[in-house]
């Protein structure tokens, strides 16, 4: 009975056949087998996985699209393929954790936040170092902020996940003009 299971599900995946003697039945349900465990890795893992991540969290996922596809079309043995891409999860999660715990272990693997612009001043040595052209820094402050004028900036940075965040100046509304006519108080009020 249990032979006959195994041999079953042997026969359903292709176990122990080279890529070019699959047929493709066993090829769709060796992706979608391949699909289920990268969705439930990919659960396990990280959140951030393929959303707004680091370059940390970026490598993994490459590296697992990479490693489930040889599975999928049977490039590499299929139980291997989910092995690997286990140990891969299981690595990244160690490594996260351990960033999460130790602060002075995040940034090397996670990397740091690059100053672009301090109190209006673009920073050229760090844009140079991180191979930003003026024109990407003009296009982020465009997108966050509506103008390409860094001295209306506090600062902004390059993150970790490689986007440009921007803290503009915050002024605060001053009174210009305050006067009282026969018991009316006018008040004029500069919000630039």
């Amino acid at each position: 009975m249990i032979s006959d299971i195994f041999e079953m599900i042997s026969s359903l995946f292709g176990f122990g056949l080279d890529s070019d003697e699959l047929n493709p039945g066993q090829i769709l349900a060796r992706s979608l087998a391949i699909y289920i465990v990268t969705l439930i890795f990919v659960k396990l893992g990280s959140r951030r996985l393929f959303g707004k991540a680091s370059l940390f969290d970026a490598i993994v996922a490459i590296m697992l699209g990479s490693i489930m596809s040889r599975g999928a079309i049977g490039a590499s043995p299929l139980l291997q393929t989910i092995t690997a891409a286990g140990a891969l999860i299981a690595t990244h999660w160690i490594l996260a954790s351990i960033a999460l715990r130790f602060s002075k272990f995040g940034p090397l693997i996670k990397g740091d936040p690059v100053l672009l612009i301090k109190d209006g001043e673009i920073q050229k040595d760090e844009m140079k170092r991180s191979h930003i052209s003026r024109h990407d820094l003009e296009e982020a402050l465009r997108l966050a902020v509506n103008h390409e004028d860094p001295k209306k900036v506090k600062s902004a940075y390059l993150e970790r996940n490689g986007k440009i965040s921007v803290i503009p100046y915050t002024k605060e509304p001053r009174i210009i003009e305050a006067t009282c006519d026969g018991g009316i108080h006018r008040i004029r009020i500069s919000l630039e």
